[in-house]
């Protein structure tokens, strides 16, 4: 789903928004991120916004200024590529399989005390090794369904085809 300008600008206002209540909680690190996050999206509302460099003529290979686009029959706006943006944390990609630091993580959050120990003792004889390796699996299997039912994005169709 492609976001249009206003809904970037509104997206960020309310992201301002949101780091102000933070703010008045006296949680910086919340705060930063927040306004960083907002700082990215009014980027990209102004790259959109960016008007075109000049024209190309459908079907031909020429690109025309844009003062002379009246000239053509069937204009097509050329754009300069924007510039990669910075991806804020907060909106960084999750891996589709767990790497062993997430896997550790899930399992110190799932069963702390039983973590624990195994890290105190890991060579407990194989009825610990077994029992940690299916609390692996059964995390991974977690991770994969936390990740299967996690909302993808809308394709154009002619993109879905191919």
């Amino acid at each position: 789903m492609a976001m249009t300008v206003e809904q970037l600008k509104t997206r960020a206002a309310a992201f301002r928004l949101e780091a102000l209540r933070w703010e008045d909680m006296g949680y910086s690190e919340q705060t930063k991120r927040l306004r960083d996050n907002a700082d990215a999206l009014e980027e990209l509302a102004e790259l959109k916004e960016a008007p075109p460099l000049g024209y190309a003529e459908n079907g031909k290979g020429f690109i025309y200024p844009v003062d002379r686009a009246d000239r053509i029959t069937n204009p097509v706006p050329v754009f300069a590529a924007p510039p990669a943006l910075h991806i804020p944390v907060g909106f960084m990609l999750v891996p589709k399989k767990p790497t062993d630091e997430q896997l550790r993580a899930m399992l110190a959050v799932q069963w702390p005390a039983i973590y624990r120990e195994h890290l105190r003792h890991p060579d407990n004889g194989p009825k610990s090794a077994k029992k940690t390796e299916d609390d692996i699996d059964v995390a991974t299997r977690q991770y994969a369904a936390a990740m299967c039912a996690s909302p993808e994005a809308d394709l154009p169709t002619e993109i879905k085809q191919s």
